[in-house]
């Protein structure tokens, strides 16, 4: 009798503690499944110290900028969404011809440099890849940038660097496969994209 009376008892508080434990342990899985999907991915892009330059997000995209002056302290911090744009170009679609002349460049404004191209038709064969760099009027060589090849014809050289307003003369490390014409006044095509 006693046992009877203790399972009419038991029985219902037995029953809201496990039905109390299935609706903690459901809300607890849905917050922890919203908390994760609402995880972002960032990218840190150092310089040769471990400062951070750039932090882009899970797609490429640019966050936040950052340049820094000797010792640390911050030169710029540029925050939100940025898609690089071109800086500069040199090139057309007529015929070309190989033998490009260094390419003569003003930037107008600073910028945050991310890729600094040329061309390499050189009769439909390509060229392999080399190396790029930027001189610039005063003096200061920014570079050699080593290319990655795409597309067989195009040099590719991932810069990331600011680089300030100026002139600046364009040097290829081949320039007897480096593609010019008549509209490029012999220069060897080439173009910069860039955060501006």
């Amino acid at each position: 009798m006693q046992f009877r009376n203790f399972l009419r008892v038991a029985t219902p508080l037995i029953i809201a503690v496990v039905a109390l434990t299935a609706v903690f342990v459901a809300a607890i899985s849905e917050k922890s499944a919203s908390a994760e999907s609402d995880e972002t991915v960032y990218y840190l892009l150092t310089d040769h110290l471990g400062s951070v330059d750039v932090v882009l997000d899970e797609e490429g995209n640019v966050v936040e900028r950052r340049d820094y002056l000797p010792y640390g302290s911050a030169r710029a911090e540029v925050k939100g969404p940025a898609a690089p744009v071109e800086i500069f170009k040199i090139g057309s679609d007529l015929a070309v011809e190989n033998g490009g002349k260094n390419a003569s460049v003003q930037i107008h404004n600073d910028v945050y440099a991310t890729e600094l191209w040329t061309y390499h038709y050189n009769g439909g064969q390509g060229a392999p890849g080399g190396t790029i760099k930027m001189l610039a009027a005063d003096g200061t060589v920014y570079g050699p940038w080593s290319v990655d090849v795409r597309n067989t014809y195009y040099w590719v050289a991932t810069v990331n660097q600011n680089i300030p307003a100026g002139s600046y003369t364009i040097i290829d490390s081949d320039p007897g496969t480096w593609s010019q014409n008549g509209d490029t006044q012999e220069q060897g095509m080439t173009w910069m994209m860039g955060i501006e």
